[in-house]
């Protein structure tokens, strides 16, 4: 096969990972091993457009939370009032572990539930 050709789809079911798990507000919310591109995307344009996160418009976050959390999840919350800061502390959460830099620091933290289980502390 030429070297000239690559089909990113072979193996793609065997590479699956540990979905992103979490709980807040009692909403138990799971989503997919990998960030979707156009999240980080989307996160690069709005600093461009805004110059800094404090800067991004409340409407503006929810657009990209709606594509990071999805409908339901986020329909889910907003239904509980989440507040937009604690909304924005749950993308950052999610932005860290999806890169890689979430703080290691489980103090406080309970262990995740076994799959299947609800979360004992909601």
């Amino acid at each position: 096969m030429s070297s000239r050709y690559r089909d990113f789809d072979h193996g793609l079911a065997e590479a699956e990972k540990e979905p992103v798990v979490f709980d807040v507000m009692g909403v138990h919310v799971e989503l997919p091993s990998e960030l979707p591109a156009i999240i980080p995307i989307m996160g690069l344009r709005l600093l461009k457009k805004y110059g800094s996160e404090a800067d991004i418009p409340q409407q503006e976050t929810m657009e990209l939370a709606l594509k990071l959390l999805g409908e339901d999840a986020l329909e889910r919350l907003l239904e509980k009032q989440i507040s937009i800061d604690k909304l924005q502390e749950v993308i950052q959460w999610l932005f860290n572990v999806y890169s890689g830099t979430e703080d290691s620091d489980d103090s406080g933290n309970p262990a995740a539930p076994e799959a299947g289980q609800e979360n004992p502390s909601t």
